[in-house]
Protein backbone atom coordinates (compact mmCIF):
# COMPACT_ATOMS: atom_id res chain seq x y z
CA UNK A 1 0.00 0.00 0.00
CA UNK A 2 1.17 3.61 -0.61
CA UNK A 3 0.99 5.40 2.34
CA UNK A 4 0.37 9.11 2.08
CA UNK A 5 0.37 12.09 5.19
CA UNK A 6 0.54 15.77 5.43
CA UNK A 7 4.01 16.93 5.46
CA UNK A 8 3.94 18.09 8.95
CA UNK A 9 3.56 14.79 9.79
CA UNK A 10 7.19 14.01 8.71
CA UNK A 11 8.72 12.80 12.07
CA UNK A 12 6.05 10.35 12.59
CA UNK A 13 6.74 8.90 9.14
CA UNK A 14 10.62 8.55 9.98
CA UNK A 15 9.72 7.03 13.41
CA UNK A 16 7.62 4.22 11.80
CA UNK A 17 10.18 3.22 9.04
CA UNK A 18 12.96 3.39 11.67
CA UNK A 19 11.23 1.28 13.68
CA UNK A 20 10.52 -1.86 10.43
CA UNK A 21 14.50 -1.15 10.29
CA UNK A 22 15.63 -1.54 13.75
CA UNK A 23 13.37 -4.92 14.39
CA UNK A 24 13.30 -6.61 11.22
CA UNK A 25 17.03 -7.99 10.99
CA UNK A 26 18.03 -8.92 7.11
CA UNK A 27 17.19 -12.48 7.00
CA UNK A 28 19.29 -15.69 5.47
CA UNK A 29 20.04 -15.18 2.16
CA UNK A 30 19.22 -18.79 1.65
CA UNK A 31 15.45 -17.31 2.85
CA UNK A 32 15.41 -14.99 -0.22
CA UNK A 33 13.48 -14.65 -3.79
CA UNK A 34 13.86 -12.15 -6.14
CA UNK A 35 11.06 -10.26 -8.04
CA UNK A 36 11.78 -8.92 -11.79
CA UNK A 37 10.30 -6.63 -13.43
CA UNK A 38 11.37 -6.01 -17.03
CA UNK A 39 10.68 -3.05 -18.88
CA UNK A 40 10.99 -2.37 -22.62
CA UNK A 41 10.55 1.03 -22.74
CA UNK A 42 10.17 1.55 -26.30
CA UNK A 43 8.00 -1.15 -27.59
CA UNK A 44 10.51 -2.47 -29.47
CA UNK A 45 11.25 -6.62 -28.71
CA UNK A 46 14.40 -6.06 -31.54
CA UNK A 47 16.53 -3.39 -29.21
CA UNK A 48 17.56 -4.03 -25.54
CA UNK A 49 18.52 -7.60 -23.82
CA UNK A 50 16.57 -10.66 -24.05
CA UNK A 51 15.97 -12.74 -21.14
CA UNK A 52 15.62 -16.10 -20.32
CA UNK A 53 12.38 -17.31 -18.18
CA UNK A 54 10.44 -20.32 -17.56
CA UNK A 55 7.41 -19.25 -20.27
CA UNK A 56 10.16 -18.11 -23.12
CA UNK A 57 12.34 -15.30 -23.85
CA UNK A 58 11.24 -11.78 -23.11
CA UNK A 59 13.20 -9.14 -25.36
CA UNK A 60 13.34 -5.29 -25.86
CA UNK A 61 14.14 -4.91 -22.12
CA UNK A 62 15.71 -1.72 -21.45
CA UNK A 63 15.63 -1.87 -17.69
CA UNK A 64 14.85 -4.12 -14.77
CA UNK A 65 13.49 -3.42 -11.23
CA UNK A 66 14.31 -6.21 -8.88
CA UNK A 67 12.52 -5.97 -5.69
CA UNK A 68 14.24 -8.52 -3.18
CA UNK A 69 11.98 -10.43 -0.79
CA UNK A 70 12.71 -12.90 2.00
CA UNK A 71 11.02 -14.98 4.77
CA UNK A 72 11.90 -13.72 8.74
CA UNK A 73 10.41 -14.28 11.75
CA UNK A 74 8.50 -11.36 11.81
CA UNK A 75 7.08 -12.35 8.67
CA UNK A 76 8.03 -11.83 4.80
CA UNK A 77 9.55 -8.45 4.14
CA UNK A 78 11.03 -6.67 1.20
CA UNK A 79 14.56 -5.96 1.77
CA UNK A 80 15.53 -3.82 -1.32
CA UNK A 81 14.67 -2.09 -4.79
CA UNK A 82 17.28 -1.72 -7.36
CA UNK A 83 16.85 -0.65 -10.95
CA UNK A 84 19.39 -2.06 -13.85
CA UNK A 85 19.96 -1.09 -17.51
CA UNK A 86 20.36 -2.88 -20.00
CA UNK A 87 24.03 -2.41 -21.91
CA UNK A 88 23.75 -1.81 -25.51
CA UNK A 89 25.16 -4.76 -27.81
CA UNK A 90 26.05 -6.75 -24.99
CA UNK A 91 22.62 -8.45 -23.75
CA UNK A 92 23.82 -7.71 -20.26
CA UNK A 93 23.18 -5.53 -17.48
CA UNK A 94 24.99 -2.95 -15.71
CA UNK A 95 25.76 -2.76 -11.76
CA UNK A 96 22.24 -2.45 -10.19
CA UNK A 97 21.43 1.18 -8.48
CA UNK A 98 18.69 1.30 -5.56
CA UNK A 99 16.27 3.05 -6.41
CA UNK A 100 14.62 5.70 -4.21
CA UNK A 101 10.55 5.43 -4.16
CA UNK A 102 10.24 3.33 -1.25
CA UNK A 103 11.78 3.12 2.08
CA UNK A 104 12.87 -0.57 3.25
CA UNK A 105 12.31 -3.30 4.41
CA UNK A 106 8.84 -3.12 4.52
CA UNK A 107 6.15 -5.74 5.24
CA UNK A 108 4.52 -8.11 2.36
CA UNK A 109 0.89 -8.23 2.58
CA UNK A 110 0.63 -12.19 3.52
CA UNK A 111 -2.44 -13.58 2.24
CA UNK A 112 -3.89 -10.37 0.89
CA UNK A 113 -3.24 -11.14 -2.73
CA UNK A 114 -5.74 -12.43 -5.44
CA UNK A 115 -6.34 -16.51 -4.77
CA UNK A 116 -4.77 -16.17 -0.73
CA UNK A 117 -1.87 -15.05 -2.37
CA UNK A 118 0.66 -12.71 -0.85
CA UNK A 119 1.10 -9.23 -1.82
CA UNK A 120 4.95 -7.73 -2.87
CA UNK A 121 4.62 -4.08 -3.64
CA UNK A 122 7.39 -1.88 -5.62
CA UNK A 123 7.93 1.07 -7.29
CA UNK A 124 9.95 2.49 -10.26
CA UNK A 125 10.34 6.27 -11.02
CA UNK A 126 9.31 7.07 -14.55
CA UNK A 127 12.14 8.68 -16.17
CA UNK A 128 12.62 12.11 -16.94
CA UNK A 129 11.52 12.26 -20.58
CA UNK A 130 8.81 9.19 -20.79
CA UNK A 131 8.32 7.15 -24.04
CA UNK A 132 4.85 8.61 -25.69
CA UNK A 133 3.85 5.04 -26.47
CA UNK A 134 3.17 2.71 -23.15
CA UNK A 135 6.13 0.39 -21.98
CA UNK A 136 5.98 -3.38 -22.43
CA UNK A 137 6.60 -5.26 -19.21
CA UNK A 138 7.33 -8.93 -18.08
CA UNK A 139 7.69 -10.22 -14.27
CA UNK A 140 9.06 -13.09 -13.10
CA UNK A 141 9.89 -14.84 -9.49
CA UNK A 142 12.66 -17.00 -8.74
CA UNK A 143 14.72 -18.47 -5.90
CA UNK A 144 17.49 -19.90 -5.08
CA UNK A 145 15.99 -23.11 -3.82
CA UNK A 146 13.11 -23.64 -6.59
CA UNK A 147 12.27 -22.79 -9.80
CA UNK A 148 10.11 -20.16 -10.93
CA UNK A 149 7.31 -18.45 -12.60
CA UNK A 150 6.75 -15.46 -15.37
CA UNK A 151 3.76 -13.50 -16.17
CA UNK A 152 4.39 -12.75 -19.53
CA UNK A 153 1.27 -11.85 -21.43
CA UNK A 154 -2.12 -10.46 -20.05
CA UNK A 155 -3.58 -14.19 -19.01
CA UNK A 156 0.41 -15.51 -18.88
CA UNK A 157 -0.14 -17.99 -22.12
CA UNK A 158 1.97 -17.88 -24.99
CA UNK A 159 1.21 -16.01 -27.91
CA UNK A 160 -0.90 -13.63 -25.35
CA UNK A 161 -1.75 -9.90 -25.43
CA UNK A 162 1.37 -8.20 -24.43
CA UNK A 163 1.50 -6.55 -20.98
CA UNK A 164 1.51 -2.55 -21.34
CA UNK A 165 1.35 0.19 -18.71
CA UNK A 166 1.49 4.11 -19.64
CA UNK A 167 4.29 5.65 -18.27
CA UNK A 168 2.96 9.11 -18.35
CA UNK A 169 3.52 11.15 -14.98
CA UNK A 170 0.23 11.56 -13.22
CA UNK A 171 -0.77 15.31 -12.55
CA UNK A 172 1.29 16.67 -9.30
CA UNK A 173 -0.33 16.81 -5.71
CA UNK A 174 -0.36 20.09 -4.14
CA UNK A 175 2.42 20.17 -1.37
CA UNK A 176 2.67 23.07 1.29
CA UNK A 177 5.71 23.37 3.28
CA UNK A 178 5.88 22.52 6.93
CA UNK A 179 5.18 26.16 8.36
CA UNK A 180 2.52 26.53 5.57
CA UNK A 181 0.90 24.09 7.02
CA UNK A 182 0.43 24.78 10.28
CA UNK A 183 -0.27 28.38 9.65
CA UNK A 184 -3.35 27.30 7.31
CA UNK A 185 -4.15 24.21 10.09
CA UNK A 186 -4.13 28.24 12.59
CA UNK A 187 -6.49 30.14 10.77
CA UNK A 188 -9.03 27.23 10.09
CA UNK A 189 -8.93 26.38 13.61
CA UNK A 190 -10.02 30.44 14.55
CA UNK A 191 -12.26 30.67 11.80
CA UNK A 192 -14.25 27.81 13.02
CA UNK A 193 -14.34 28.92 16.57
CA UNK A 194 -15.60 32.38 15.65
CA UNK A 195 -18.15 30.26 13.44
CA UNK A 196 -19.61 28.52 16.46
CA UNK A 197 -19.77 31.64 18.96
CA UNK A 198 -21.83 32.98 16.52
CA UNK A 199 -23.52 30.41 15.15
CA UNK A 200 -24.05 27.43 17.94
CA UNK A 201 -26.82 26.25 15.55
CA UNK A 202 -24.81 25.02 12.99
CA UNK A 203 -21.94 23.68 15.22
CA UNK A 204 -22.65 20.08 13.96
CA UNK A 205 -21.91 21.12 10.54
CA UNK A 206 -19.21 23.94 11.18
CA UNK A 207 -17.18 20.78 12.97
CA UNK A 208 -17.77 18.29 10.63
CA UNK A 209 -16.16 20.83 7.98
CA UNK A 210 -13.60 21.53 9.77
CA UNK A 211 -12.42 18.16 10.02
CA UNK A 212 -13.09 17.28 6.62
CA UNK A 213 -10.85 20.02 5.77
CA UNK A 214 -7.73 18.88 8.30
CA UNK A 215 -8.21 15.36 6.90
CA UNK A 216 -7.67 16.86 3.14
CA UNK A 217 -4.43 17.54 3.88
CA UNK A 218 -3.41 13.47 4.28
CA UNK A 219 -3.32 13.47 0.26
CA UNK A 220 -0.22 16.14 0.52
CA UNK A 221 3.03 14.54 1.11
CA UNK A 222 4.97 11.26 0.33
CA UNK A 223 4.34 7.90 -0.70
CA UNK A 224 5.45 4.90 1.47
CA UNK A 225 5.25 1.05 0.51
CA UNK A 226 4.02 -1.31 3.84
CA UNK A 227 2.55 -4.34 2.59
CA UNK A 228 -1.60 -2.98 3.03
CA UNK A 229 -3.96 -2.94 -0.35
CA UNK A 230 -6.57 -0.55 0.90
CA UNK A 231 -5.20 1.93 -1.72
CA UNK A 232 -5.54 -0.44 -4.36
CA UNK A 233 -9.29 -0.68 -4.27
CA UNK A 234 -10.57 -0.01 -7.61
CA UNK A 235 -7.24 -0.02 -9.50
CA UNK A 236 -8.10 -2.84 -12.42
CA UNK A 237 -5.92 -6.00 -12.42
CA UNK A 238 -3.17 -5.57 -15.14
CA UNK A 239 -3.09 -9.45 -15.99
CA UNK A 240 -3.23 -12.81 -15.24
CA UNK A 241 -1.78 -15.52 -14.53
CA UNK A 242 -4.39 -18.43 -16.26
CA UNK A 243 -1.92 -20.98 -16.37
CA UNK A 244 0.02 -21.26 -12.75
CA UNK A 245 2.99 -23.31 -12.09
CA UNK A 246 1.38 -25.39 -9.35
CA UNK A 247 1.27 -25.52 -5.47
CA UNK A 248 4.77 -26.53 -5.23
CA UNK A 249 6.23 -23.80 -7.36
CA UNK A 250 6.64 -20.23 -7.18
CA UNK A 251 3.40 -18.60 -8.63
CA UNK A 252 2.47 -15.35 -10.03
CA UNK A 253 -0.94 -14.90 -9.73
CA UNK A 254 -1.52 -11.59 -10.72
CA UNK A 255 -0.21 -7.92 -11.46
CA UNK A 256 -1.32 -4.56 -10.70
CA UNK A 257 -0.25 -1.24 -11.92
CA UNK A 258 -1.08 2.49 -11.38
CA UNK A 259 0.98 6.14 -11.92
CA UNK A 260 1.33 7.99 -8.92
CA UNK A 261 3.17 11.56 -9.75
CA UNK A 262 6.43 10.70 -11.18
CA UNK A 263 5.90 6.82 -9.98
CA UNK A 264 5.03 3.69 -11.18
CA UNK A 265 3.22 1.78 -8.15
CA UNK A 266 3.47 -1.97 -8.97
CA UNK A 267 1.50 -4.96 -7.15
CA UNK A 268 2.61 -8.33 -7.47
CA UNK A 269 0.51 -11.14 -6.17
CA UNK A 270 2.95 -14.06 -5.77
CA UNK A 271 3.16 -17.49 -3.38
CA UNK A 272 6.98 -17.39 -4.25
CA UNK A 273 8.26 -16.25 -0.58
CA UNK A 274 10.50 -19.39 0.20
CA UNK A 275 9.15 -20.51 3.21
CA UNK A 276 11.05 -19.58 6.65
CA UNK A 277 11.89 -23.44 8.06
CA UNK A 278 12.04 -23.74 11.74
CA UNK A 279 12.99 -20.82 13.63
CA UNK A 280 14.08 -20.71 17.94
CA UNK A 281 12.02 -19.47 19.97
CA UNK A 282 13.85 -19.02 23.12
CA UNK A 283 16.54 -21.23 24.81
CA UNK A 284 17.46 -21.62 28.57
CA UNK A 285 20.63 -23.39 30.58
CA UNK A 286 19.05 -26.44 32.82
CA UNK A 287 21.82 -27.92 33.86
CA UNK A 288 25.59 -26.41 33.82
CA UNK A 289 26.22 -28.16 30.96
CA UNK A 290 22.82 -28.44 29.57
CA UNK A 291 21.13 -25.97 27.14
CA UNK A 292 17.18 -26.49 26.34
CA UNK A 293 15.86 -25.53 23.12
CA UNK A 294 12.56 -24.56 21.97
CA UNK A 295 11.95 -24.11 18.31
CA UNK A 296 8.31 -22.28 17.04
CA UNK A 297 6.91 -26.17 15.58
CA UNK A 298 7.74 -29.55 16.00
CA UNK A 299 11.35 -31.11 14.71
CA UNK A 300 12.24 -34.41 13.13
CA UNK A 301 14.34 -35.02 15.78
CA UNK A 302 16.05 -37.38 12.93
CA UNK A 303 17.50 -34.14 11.36
CA UNK A 304 19.03 -32.76 14.93
CA UNK A 305 22.72 -33.19 15.70
CA UNK A 306 24.52 -31.53 18.20
CA UNK A 307 26.89 -29.92 15.55
CA UNK A 308 24.00 -27.92 14.40
CA UNK A 309 24.24 -25.76 17.26
CA UNK A 310 27.17 -23.38 17.86
CA UNK A 311 26.80 -21.17 21.57
CA UNK A 312 29.06 -17.80 21.97
CA UNK A 313 28.94 -15.22 24.52
CA UNK A 314 29.67 -17.36 28.03
CA UNK A 315 32.11 -15.92 30.24
CA UNK A 316 33.23 -19.46 30.30
CA UNK A 317 35.68 -19.68 27.17
CA UNK A 318 35.39 -23.63 27.22
CA UNK A 319 31.70 -23.99 26.81
CA UNK A 320 31.20 -21.38 23.75
CA UNK A 321 31.56 -23.22 20.33
CA UNK A 322 29.61 -26.48 18.74
CA UNK A 323 27.44 -28.93 20.83
CA UNK A 324 28.74 -31.68 22.06
CA UNK A 325 25.70 -34.18 22.88
CA UNK A 326 21.86 -33.92 22.12
CA UNK A 327 18.93 -35.08 23.50
CA UNK A 328 14.78 -34.76 21.93
CA UNK A 329 14.22 -33.44 26.32
CA UNK A 330 11.95 -36.58 26.80
CA UNK A 331 9.31 -36.14 23.76
CA UNK A 332 10.72 -37.63 20.26
CA UNK A 333 9.63 -35.20 17.30
CA UNK A 334 8.06 -32.09 19.62
CA UNK A 335 9.37 -28.43 19.49
CA UNK A 336 12.20 -28.61 22.32
CA UNK A 337 15.88 -30.48 22.12
CA UNK A 338 18.74 -30.53 24.60
CA UNK A 339 21.97 -29.54 24.10
CA UNK A 340 25.24 -30.22 25.99
CA UNK A 341 27.87 -27.55 25.97
CA UNK A 342 31.30 -28.18 25.74
CA UNK A 343 32.15 -27.56 29.13
CA UNK A 344 29.92 -26.27 32.37
CA UNK A 345 29.45 -22.51 33.03
CA UNK A 346 29.66 -20.95 36.08
CA UNK A 347 26.67 -19.61 38.63
CA UNK A 348 24.53 -16.65 36.60
CA UNK A 349 26.61 -17.24 33.53
CA UNK A 350 24.61 -16.31 29.87
CA UNK A 351 25.33 -16.55 26.58
CA UNK A 352 24.17 -16.79 22.96
CA UNK A 353 22.80 -19.85 20.66
CA UNK A 354 22.69 -20.10 16.81
CA UNK A 355 21.93 -22.84 13.87
CA UNK A 356 25.40 -23.22 12.43
CA UNK A 357 24.13 -22.82 8.57
CA UNK A 358 20.50 -22.94 6.57
CA UNK A 359 19.07 -26.25 6.36
CA UNK A 360 20.75 -28.41 9.44
CA UNK A 361 17.11 -28.88 11.15
CA UNK A 362 13.75 -29.73 9.33
CA UNK A 363 10.01 -29.75 10.57
CA UNK A 364 7.73 -32.31 10.36
CA UNK A 365 6.73 -31.15 6.91
CA UNK A 366 9.97 -31.80 5.64
CA UNK A 367 10.87 -27.54 5.49
CA UNK A 368 14.64 -27.27 6.60
CA UNK A 369 15.13 -23.89 8.03
CA UNK A 370 16.65 -21.00 6.50
CA UNK A 371 17.03 -18.19 9.85
CA UNK A 372 19.96 -18.64 11.53
CA UNK A 373 20.65 -15.74 13.71
CA UNK A 374 21.93 -16.01 17.10
CA UNK A 375 19.05 -16.15 20.43
CA UNK A 376 20.35 -15.31 23.57
CA UNK A 377 20.33 -18.45 25.67
CA UNK A 378 19.19 -17.29 29.35
CA UNK A 379 20.18 -18.86 32.73
CA UNK A 380 17.14 -20.96 34.08
CA UNK A 381 19.07 -22.63 36.87
CA UNK A 382 18.00 -22.68 40.63
CA UNK A 383 20.73 -21.41 42.67
CA UNK A 384 20.98 -25.37 43.97
CA UNK A 385 23.40 -25.84 47.36
CA UNK A 386 25.52 -23.26 48.66
CA UNK A 387 27.96 -22.59 51.49
CA UNK A 388 26.19 -21.08 54.51
CA UNK A 389 28.76 -21.35 57.38
CA UNK A 390 31.99 -23.69 58.32
CA UNK A 391 33.66 -24.22 61.42
CA UNK A 392 36.52 -26.03 62.83
CA UNK A 393 35.12 -28.41 65.52
CA UNK A 394 38.56 -30.71 65.98
CA UNK A 395 42.10 -29.63 64.90
CA UNK A 396 41.57 -32.03 61.77
CA UNK A 397 37.97 -31.59 61.29
CA UNK A 398 35.61 -28.29 59.95
CA UNK A 399 31.83 -28.62 60.11
CA UNK A 400 30.29 -27.19 57.05
CA UNK A 401 26.94 -26.16 56.93
CA UNK A 402 25.14 -24.93 53.81
CA UNK A 403 21.77 -23.07 53.20
CA UNK A 404 19.32 -26.23 53.17
CA UNK A 405 19.74 -29.73 52.60
CA UNK A 406 22.00 -31.65 50.48
CA UNK A 407 21.69 -35.29 49.16
CA UNK A 408 24.62 -36.73 50.96
CA UNK A 409 25.49 -39.54 48.49
CA UNK A 410 26.54 -36.26 46.47
CA UNK A 411 29.11 -35.44 48.37
CA UNK A 412 32.95 -36.65 48.48
CA UNK A 413 36.19 -35.36 50.47
CA UNK A 414 37.46 -33.50 47.08
CA UNK A 415 34.60 -31.85 46.49
CA UNK A 416 35.77 -29.25 49.48
CA UNK A 417 38.85 -27.31 48.97
CA UNK A 418 40.47 -25.23 51.68
CA UNK A 419 43.18 -22.50 51.72
CA UNK A 420 44.10 -20.18 53.94
CA UNK A 421 45.59 -22.19 56.87
CA UNK A 422 49.12 -20.82 58.24
CA UNK A 423 49.13 -24.93 58.57
CA UNK A 424 50.22 -25.47 54.74
CA UNK A 425 49.83 -28.56 54.44
CA UNK A 426 45.82 -28.71 55.68
CA UNK A 427 45.13 -26.33 52.74
CA UNK A 428 44.11 -29.07 50.29
CA UNK A 429 41.11 -31.00 49.44
CA UNK A 430 39.64 -33.03 52.22
CA UNK A 431 40.22 -36.29 52.88
CA UNK A 432 37.50 -38.08 54.58
CA UNK A 433 33.62 -36.80 54.98
CA UNK A 434 31.07 -38.10 57.55
CA UNK A 435 27.40 -36.65 57.72
CA UNK A 436 28.06 -35.07 61.47
CA UNK A 437 25.33 -37.39 62.68
CA UNK A 438 22.09 -37.19 60.12
CA UNK A 439 22.21 -38.48 56.61
CA UNK A 440 20.90 -36.12 54.19
CA UNK A 441 20.65 -32.35 56.51
CA UNK A 442 22.50 -29.14 56.31
CA UNK A 443 25.47 -29.78 58.07
CA UNK A 444 28.40 -32.17 56.90
CA UNK A 445 32.19 -32.57 58.43
CA UNK A 446 35.20 -32.93 56.34
CA UNK A 447 38.76 -34.00 57.68
CA UNK A 448 41.68 -31.71 56.39
CA UNK A 449 44.34 -33.34 55.13
CA UNK A 450 47.04 -32.21 58.30
CA UNK A 451 45.58 -31.28 61.20
CA UNK A 452 45.94 -27.38 62.29
CA UNK A 453 47.43 -24.99 65.15
CA UNK A 454 45.67 -23.27 67.75
CA UNK A 455 43.23 -20.45 66.42
CA UNK A 456 43.97 -20.98 63.23
CA UNK A 457 41.38 -20.14 60.16
CA UNK A 458 41.14 -20.42 56.77
CA UNK A 459 38.95 -20.84 53.82
CA UNK A 460 36.88 -23.54 52.68
CA UNK A 461 35.19 -23.44 48.56
CA UNK A 462 33.14 -26.10 46.49
CA UNK A 463 35.83 -27.71 44.51
CA UNK A 464 33.56 -27.25 40.96
CA UNK A 465 30.34 -26.69 40.08
CA UNK A 466 27.61 -29.45 40.08
CA UNK A 467 29.77 -30.95 42.18
CA UNK A 468 26.69 -31.02 45.25
CA UNK A 469 23.35 -31.64 44.62
CA UNK A 470 20.05 -30.84 47.15
CA UNK A 471 17.34 -33.44 47.93
CA UNK A 472 15.44 -32.34 44.60
CA UNK A 473 18.57 -32.63 42.53
CA UNK A 474 19.64 -29.13 41.57
CA UNK A 475 23.46 -29.14 41.61
CA UNK A 476 25.40 -26.31 43.03
CA UNK A 477 25.99 -23.29 40.88
CA UNK A 478 28.56 -21.48 42.89
CA UNK A 479 32.05 -22.02 44.13
CA UNK A 480 33.02 -18.75 45.94
CA UNK A 481 34.60 -19.51 49.00
CA UNK A 482 34.11 -18.92 52.67
CA UNK A 483 35.80 -18.53 56.01
CA UNK A 484 36.60 -21.25 58.44
CA UNK A 485 35.92 -20.01 61.58
CA UNK A 486 38.25 -21.55 64.78
CA UNK A 487 35.33 -23.73 66.72
CA UNK A 488 38.08 -25.23 68.58
CA UNK A 489 39.96 -22.41 70.56
CA UNK A 490 43.61 -22.61 72.14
Amino acid sequence: MRFVRVRGTRLGTILLAAAWVTLAAPPSASAQASFETYLDLDDDPATGCAVATVDGVFSGIEERLSTRVAASPSGPLVLSLSRAICMAGTNSFASAEAVACGVTPYPVGVGAGAAGSDVIETCYPLPPDPPESPARIGFVVGDQTSGGDALLTLTGTSGGSDIVVSLEPAAGVPSVSDGTALVLLIILCVTGARLLRRHREVAAPVLALVWLIGMSGVAWGLTLLNGLIDDWTGVPTLAVDATPTGPESPNIEAVFAQVEGATLFLRIDSNGIPPLGPVILAARIVDVDTVEITFDRPIDDSTVSAADFAFSGFATGGANGIGVAFSTAGIANDAVVRITLAASIGPGESGGLALVAPGVVTDLDGTSNVYTDPVLVTNGLPPGPGLLAAQTIDVDTVEITFDGPVDDSSVSPADFAFGGFATSAANANGIAFSTAGIANDAVVRITLAASIGPDETGLVALSGIGVITDLGGVPNTGTAPIPVIDGVGP
